[in-house]
């Protein structure tokens, strides 16, 4: 069973997953708002942690608090030898991030990390198809997350719409991270990108793209993959039966120069699936057979490594 601490607006979208996939054993939350939650679902109520951490029926932990509460929420879980999920980021510094990843190596209990979009069916099969070589070698990737709005006052875009597009390229790519580079805009607020274009360079060559806004009329998300005989995309704007599509485009390379050979779309067919529930399933199956998860603490330092790299080197205009 799985206790889930912190039932705020994200919170309550794990919680009906867990529910519904039959493994929620109680809520920890001081609100009002989650206890009405846990009674209509006939499930337990803490205002705090350490009843559920002490009741022997729990085996993993679901973290939806806060961010800068993730390391001790973590940490508490941890020392009483529970599994441990957390929603992203893992942490705010790569040292307390190491330090939840240690502890957890050291305690032999699991960390599963929230990087949601690695468990949607439609990046799934991206990742089948560019792993596969049906589009070559990768070359060039490219993520776009545009939206208007949340506009936060505490971060940047990157570090609020990046995670999961660092993630899904991490993913994709059989290489260390040598370099990164980026550039954001402040349009509303001074020193706080709201515009945000991050360039990462792969000890393999390959190269990326990851960009962002939340002062955009509309919505935009997409993975763009680039390879050597095609190229890939992954549009979550689009309906279901056209979000991944393969481009058998070709590149000639002459005496005259470089031609381009355009081919029409192939649309892959990919079951129809909820990402939140597949992501919550990955996680009762790794607590039952002790298999490392996909997102691991490892994968999340990897991603916060980027993010805090980017900020590092961030030249905001």
């Amino acid at each position: 069973m799985i206790t889930l601490i912190g039932a705020g607006a994200w919170g309550r979208n794990l919680f009906r997953n867990l529910n519904e996939l039959g493994v929620l054993h109680s809520v920890v939350d001081p609100s009002d708002a989650a206890r009405k939650l846990a009674e209509d679902a006939g499930v337990q109520h803490f205002a705090e942690p350490h009843n559920a951490l002490a009741d022997p029926a729990v085996k993993g932990v679901v973290i939806a608090t806060p961010a800068p509460t993730h390391r001790d929420v973590a940490l508490q879980a941890i020392e009483v030898g529970k599994d441990v999920y957390v929603e992203k980021p893992i942490a705010l510094t790569l040292s307390d991030a190491r330090e939840m990843a240690q502890a957890a190596s050291e305690a032999g209990v699991l960390m599963m990390v929230g990087h949601l979009l690695q468990y949607h069916p439609c990046y799934v099969a991206l990742r089948k198809i560019v792993q596969g070589g049906e589009i070559g070698d990768p070359r060039y990737i490219v993520s776009t997350r545009f939206s208007l709005g949340r506009i936060r006052s505490n971060e940047n875009v990157v570090w609020s719409f990046s995670p999961h597009d660092i993630s899904m390229v991490l993913g994709l790519v059989d290489s260390e991270v040598k370099d990164v580079s980026s550039n954001g805009s402040d349009i509303l607020q001074d020193g706080i990108a709201d515009i945000g274009h991050v360039d990462i360079l792969f000890g393999n060559g390959v190269r990326a793209e990851v960009r962002s806004s939340w002062l955009h009329p509309f919505k935009e998300q997409r993975l763009i993959v680039v390879g050597s005989k095609g190229m890939a995309v992954f549009d979550d704007q689009l309906p279901w039966e056209h979000k991944v599509a393969v481009y058998d485009h070709e590149i000639a390379h002459t005496s005259d120069g470089y031609t381009a050979k355009k081919a029409d779309p192939r649309y892959i067919d990919v079951p129809n699936g909820e990402p939140l529930k597949a992501e919550m399933q990955h996680f009762i199956d790794r607590i039952a057979d002790r298999e490392r998860p996909l997102t691991d603490a490892e994968e999340a330092i990897a991603v916060l490594d980027v993010l805090q790299r980017s900020n590092e080197v961030m030249e905001t205009r």
